[in-house]
């Protein structure tokens, strides 16, 4: 299916956001993830983007991060107001269901893993959750944080407890979290480990740490979810 840019956006020196139209599109669940299709050299490559937008959204939102060398991104950067996106929509099993949400929600995520979850987070308040949503987002400096005034207004607003976890804090750039990684003593001290299900979301070695942290606290894996990229 084809869709269209309506809105472009610079979230980080390294990020953007990519606001896409697209007409008749399927409904989708909060966390899932679109596959776009762009053409490098003569040949079709894929790559699949998290879904930021809320599922009663209009338009979709993808957060796009330029890699250094990479075949792909580079394209998605350079994508304007009104140029044409090929994808294919919806896919993932990392979501969550009305029907079936606990009383207490636990996200740790890194990077540009923020992006299944901000649209998760996004979707429960647009349907009035009133139980505890914590979120723990780590980044290796503050310059790398995406989206920090909508989480500070979700802080404010909708009752989320928004820990920054930042390996380099940064000069002169006032922060709230922990002095570093996500660990265990992280986790006990922000989460209740034992009554919280909780939502992974980011590269493939912090999520493996980040599970093994988990179990060690003792947390049932059937209480953990994972995504990653």
């Amino acid at each position: 299916m084809k869709g269209v840019v309506t809105q472009v956006t610079e979230l980080t020196p390294t990020i953007k956001s990519l606001h896409v139209n697209v007409p008749g599109r399927p409904s989708y669940k909060p966390g899932q993830f679109i596959v776009v299709t762009v053409q490098v050299g003569g040949r079709p490559l894929r790559r699949a983007y998290s879904l930021v937008s809320a599922p009663h959204w209009e338009n979709i939102e993808i957060m796009v991060k330029r890699h250094p060398g990479g075949r792909v991104s580079p394209l998605m950067h350079a994508l304007r107001v009104g140029d044409e996106v090929e994808l294919q929509m919806p896919y993932g099993r990392f979501f969550v269901e009305d029907h079936d949400l606990p009383e207490k929600m636990v996200f740790l995520a890194g990077d540009v893993g923020l992006s299944a979850v901000l649209g998760i987070l996004r979707h429960l308040e647009f349907i009035g959750y009133k139980g505890e949503m914590t979120l723990i987002y780590t980044n290796h400096s503050v310059e790398d944080v995406a989206y920090r005034d909508e989480l500070n207004r979700l802080a404010r607003d909708a009752g989320l407890r928004l820990v920054y976890s930042i390996d380099h804090s940064g000069r002169g750039v006032d922060w709230d979290g922990g002095p570093g990684p996500i660990d265990e003593d992280l986790i006990r001290q922000y989460c209740d480990v034992e009554r919280s299900r909780f939502f992974l979301h980011g590269p493939p070695r912090l999520v493996a740490q980040l599970v093994q942290s988990l179990e060690h606290l003792g947390v049932p894996r059937g209480e953990i979810r994972v995504d990653q990229w």
